[in-house]
């Protein structure tokens, strides 16, 4: 951005904004996740290796995991793609490739169901008060449980 600046370029800046609230919302959601767990686990050990573990299954229903499990299965396709928009991650790169192909034609049979249930401007308020309503929720569970707790 700073040599783009210098150059005379012109900068996007509705599209940086958009990238720069789309990562906090995601590290908040991930924040949040990460007070969750570290309010229910004893020690340091289990809550890494229970982060950990929530990070692998977020990014295993990915478009492939789902792909694959719909494949294999006979469960329907909305049930597939409902799924897939309860995860953040994928919500996130749903999103940020909203931006340069607003047909999400790269993310393949998905972009359908996502189209016909959200238009692009929906689809982006969803991401963000998705984002805001996990944070929010696990935030207070954490606190809710760690509150209840001998801290001594």
């Amino acid at each position: 951005m700073l040599i783009g600046i210098f150059k005379g370029a012109k900068i996007p800046w509705d599209i940086f904004f958009f990238y720069t609230l789309l990562l906090l919302a995601l590290s908040v959601v991930f924040l949040s996740f990460g007070f969750l767990i570290s309010s229910i686990v004893k020690n340091q050990e289990m809550g890494q290796g229970v982060a950990f573990l929530l990070w692998l299954i977020l990014i295993a229903f990915l478009d492939i995991a789902l792909i694959g499990l719909m494949l294999k299965s006979a469960i329907r396709e909305t049930t597939i793609y409902a799924i897939a928009l309860l995860n953040p991650i994928e919500l996130f790169r749903i999103a940020a490739i909203s931006l340069f192909d607003p047909n999400l034609a790269v993310i393949g049979p998905a972009a359908y169901f996502i189209l016909d249930k959200f238009t692009p401007t929906m689809f982006i308020i969803y991401t963000f008060g998705y984002s805001i309503m996990i944070s929010i929720l696990c935030f207070f569970i954490g606190y809710y449980v760690f509150s209840k707790k001998d801290l001594v």
